[in-house]
């Protein structure tokens, strides 16, 4: 969805049931050691 869309990160993480776009941008950064932006700029390029 990140990558196929020109949704924002908070929307993303709404959609995606986090309360708070921080939560899905640590939950994130977790799980791919990259920020959103980054993950999106990387796939894009």
């Amino acid at each position: 969805m990140l990558a196929d869309t020109a949704m924002e990160n908070g929307e993303i993480a709404f959609y995606l049931d986090f309360n708070e776009a921080n939560s899905f941008h640590r939950f994130f950064i977790g799980q791919t050691g990259k920020t959103p932006n980054e993950w999106r700029a990387e796939k894009r390029a």
